[in-house]
Formats: structure tokens, C-alpha cells, sequence
């Protein structure tokens, strides 16, 4: 049997969040960029009801768009253990105080949960707190995001001339997952 890959996007946000374009318009963009299938990760919002299938103009390509969600805590400061969702089948954000709850709940639902940026970059020239995973005694989850774009960028934003640079040609910094987020792959896969 052949194996087909596939190229997508995870971890995305629309206005219902913190994001600035909607569906359809993530979709396009998805489309221009090549890939296969996006997942729509809104914070503590699950979006249900999406169309699914979005073709290019010419008919030529479609795209997947899936819904899931990034839960957290929003009243824990400073901010971290934000958990992917999806497949959950419904909004699990009142889970998120307890992050062993919210994935033994998410788990219960026959949904899918991945630890979402667990080394984070700090950003001093943007005031971005890293927003880490904290709670590794927590137990269930699916597994890790191995690397978070936007984790990386924020990290190479450290003076104005850097964002310029970064921003005009992010492919001059943007190199990977992060070793720590590697080794933490390593130790919890040997387990």
C-alpha cells in the first residue's frame, strides 16, 4: 500500500480568539500555501458547524478545515499549560483549572490532546510572556507539539532591527522544533 502525505496546520486561531481572519479566509490562505488540511484551534472556544471542504478558484485543490480547541486556565498567571483538543466532540474549556481533569475529560470524550507549545520563547521587544507547559505530573495526553512556528518566530524578535529582518525573511531564523522540546519528545517516548 502507498503512503500519501499529507500537509497541514495544527494549531491556528480565528477571531472567535486571538486570530484576525476567519475560516474561509484560513482556508484560502491554506490553500495558497499548499496544504492538505488545517485544524482550527480558537482559545476555550470550540467552533462546530464549519464547512469542511474549501476548493481553489480554478477547482483544481481543496483544503480540510477542522475544528478543535486550545484550552487553558485564562485565570492562571502567568499563563501556561494550554492543551490542543480535537475530536472532543464538544467544548471542554470548563476542564481547564484542573489540567488532569481536562484530560481525563477529553480522554472520557474519545478526543485527542496535545501539550501546545511547551517551551515557549520569550519575546522581550513585544512583551510576550513565554506560555510554557508546567503541569508534566499531569498524565493522558496524546502528545506534544513538536514545534510551534510562532513560538520560534517571537524568539528572534529581540530588537527592532531583528524583526524587521525575521519579518521580511523568517527563513533566515526559523530553524525547527527546539532542542528541549526534542529531548522532552525523546524522554516521554522512551518511557
Amino acid at each position: 500500500m502507498a503512503l500519501t502525505e499529507l500537509t497541514g496546520n495544527l494549531h491556528m486561531h480565528t477571531p472567535y480568539s486571538d486570530g484576525e481572519w476567519y475560516h474561509a479566509d484560513i482556508a484560502q490562505a491554506a490553500l495558497r500555501a499548499g496544504l492538505d488540511f488545517i485544524i482550527v484551534t480558537d482559545h476555550n472556544v470550540w467552533v462546530d458547524g464549519v464547512t469542511p471542504y474549501h476548493s481553489s478558484d480554478d477547482g483544481k485543490r481543496r483544503v480540510l478545515v477542522l475544528t478543535g480547541e486550545e484550552v487553558h486556565d485564562q485565570a492562571l498567571q502567568p499563563q501556561s499549560n494550554h492543551l490542543l483538543v480535537y475530536n472532543a466532540g464538544r467544548e471542554v474549556a470548563a476542564l481547564a483549572h484542573d489540567p488532569q481533569q481536562l484530560l481525563d475529560g477529553v480522554n472520557a470524550a474519545g478526543g485527542l490532546s496535545f501539550v501546545a507549545h511547551p517551551f515557549d520563547s520569550t519575546a522581550p521587544l513585544v512583551d510576550y510572556d513565554p506560555i510554557h507547559w508546567r503541569r508534566w505530573d499531569a498524565t493522558g495526553f496524546t502528545g506534544i507539539e513538536l514545534w510551534n512556528y510562532m513560538s520560534e518566530f517571537v524568539g528572534l524578535v529581540t530588537s527592532p532591527a531583528a524583526a524587521l529582518k525575521y519579518g521580511a525573511n523568517p527563513e533566515l531564523g526559523i530553524k525547527g522544533p527546539r532542542a528541549e522540546t526534542l529531548n522532552k519528545w525523546d524522554e516521554l517516548t522512551a518511557a
